[in-house]
């Protein structure tokens, strides 16, 4: 097993960091400003709502785009699952 010293591990996260997608700073802002005036717990639940009532009383299991469009979601959700423990967490870092 080899065996790294703690500067060669810190280069190689600092490398991870600077590959990572950086979102462009007027997106970043608007994530900001969205979170500041939509809490995260509050949009979710108002979805998932949104999404249970359009499938139990439009009858849309038969529609196309239901399988993207839950992908889409699950995503959505999974953003906002991350906003809402960055918040309770404290504050929002830009």
């Amino acid at each position: 097993m080899k065996k790294t010293n703690d500067h060669e591990t810190g280069a190689d996260e600092g490398t991870a960091l600077q590959d990572t997608p950086r979102l462009p700073a007027a997106v970043e802002q608007e994530v900001v400003r969205f979170m500041e005036f939509h809490p995260a717990d509050r949009l979710q639940k108002n979805l998932r709502r949104m999404l249970l009532d359009f499938l139990m009383y439009q009858g849309s299991l038969e529609a196309v785009y239901l399988r993207d469009l839950v992908e889409d979601l699950d995503g959505l959700f999974e953003l906002l699952d991350a906003m809402e423990s960055v918040g309770e967490a404290g504050t929002v870092e830009t």
